[in-house]
């Protein structure tokens, strides 16, 4: 199948190819039969209408964009796009990898490399979990397949996971992205593992192999989870702490391993030490000192109203006139939310009363304010006035004429 072009970031496609898709979309699972088209940096497999895929393919470009100018120390011979392949259904997914050989039944996206086949995949219709969320498996597993290429395929699994982390909570804002946010959740857990004794050894996780690490998600290990957070934390350090003193040394590490150096090894050599000890507590400090962010802070409640919204608008209730309203209605219901990171379960509940408000850069608290629909069958917006950027939750139809949410600034 030829490969058509997805021009300007994907703001224009070819007529064949819009005409193509849009008359009848793929529904093909098959590697060969999938339809194709090049974005800036990806060529996309897709059994997805052109006009579903676009938005995917804007995101992806901007933040693999976002990449390659965070590492632009790190150079590749490979220029070609980056495979790509965005599923209707988790089934459509399962059964594709299943062709690669990879039993994927158990992921929500992932990076994958076979000895002739290579690429980033996920799915994107599920009522069982966000869009924003599916976002964040793509910005994850596509670190995974940036560093491939350009950093090598040899990266230490903690740092290879760390970054890939950071990444997957950056949020696109404006013509930029923001990186460095600390959600609230990550910044407890980390805490409750240094204060309780629990964080993995430094000089453990330096050199912990692949292996381990799957072994630890696999056995039930509470390092399943703690290993990913520890490993994010790390690397918010080395790249923020003390206003940026390690990164030099932190650039010099990724250099160093990706020529092969061990990882133990090449850790001293960058940061010229022997001792990890006042590194470690140096760390240990900063997460100490580091507060929540309030942007990320503000999404994630947003985020957590929207599917509050949704669920009573699946459940015939009327769509509340205010927070108030709505905050009454979801306590009435009992709505809780319920997902699993990393082996790790976390329940939402409405009856917190956090959730119906946002902290202000000064620290203060303030109330989320409601605001009317943008057009008729829509559901209410929500904002967070005077945070700067000010995100505010707005809905449109998608593809099928559900609803799905999405969070802008301004």
């Amino acid at each position: 199948m030829a490969v058509r072009k997805l021009k300007r970031w994907g703001t224009r496609v070819t007529a064949a190819l819009a005409a193509c898709l849009a008359s009848s979309p793929a529904t093909a699972v098959d590697p060969d039969e999938l339809s194709k088209f090049d974005s800036r940096f990806y060529t996309i497999h897709t059994n997805l209408g052109v006009d579903e895929v676009r938005p995917y393919a804007l995101h992806m470009d901007r933040v693999f964009a976002e990449y390659g100018r965070r590492f632009s120390s790190f150079k590749t011979r490979d220029r070609r796009q980056m495979p790509l392949y965005l599923l209707r259904t988790r089934q459509d997914y399962n059964t594709l990898l299943s062709k690669f050989g990879i039993n994927a039944s158990a992921s929500g996206g992932m990076f994958f490399t076979r000895r002739q086949v290579q690429g980033l995949a996920t799915w994107v219709d599920d009522e069982n979990r966000s869009h924003d969320y599916m976002l964040e498996v793509l910005q994850h597993e596509g670190f995974h397949q940036f560093a491939n290429a350009y950093i090598g395929g040899d990266l230490p699994v903690w740092v290879n996971e760390g970054l890939a982390e950071y990444f997957g909570d950056g949020l696109l804002v404006g013509s930029g992205m923001k990186l460095g946010l600390a959600t609230d959740n990550r910044v407890k857990t980390v805490r409750h593992m240094i204060r309780e004794n629990t964080a993995i050894g430094f000089d453990e996780l330096l050199d912990i192999s692949s292996q381990q690490w799957h072994d630890n998600m696999l056995n039930g290990s509470p390092r399943g989870a703690m290993q990913y957070d520890q490993s994010w934390s790390i690397v918010h350090f080395l790249i923020h702490g003390d206003g940026g003193r390690y990164r030099r040394a932190f650039e010099k590490y990724l250099q160093l391993v990706s020529q092969g150096r061990l990882s133990s090894k090449a850790f001293r050599q960058a940061f010229q030490t022997e001792d990890t000890t006042a590194f470690r507590k140096r760390w240990e400090q900063y997460i100490h000192d580091l507060k929540p962010d309030p942007l990320s802070t503000a999404v994630g409640r947003l985020r957590f109203l929207a599917r509050g919204l949704k669920y009573l608008k699946a459940n015939n209730q009327p769509a509340p006139a205010n927070l108030d309203a709505l905050r009454q209605a979801l306590q009435r219901h009992g709505f809780r939310l319920t997902s699993t990171s990393h082996g790790i379960e976390t329940v939402k509940s409405a009856s917190d009363e956090s959730f119906y408000y946002f902290i202000r850069d000064n620290g203060s608290e303030s109330r989320f304010e409601m605001l009317e629909p943008e057009a008729a069958g829509l559901l209410p917006r929500i904002t967070a006035p005077g945070l700067r950027p000010q995100p505010t939750l707005v809905w449109h139809s998608d593809h099928s004429g559900g609803l799905e949410s999405d969070i802008q600034y301004k």
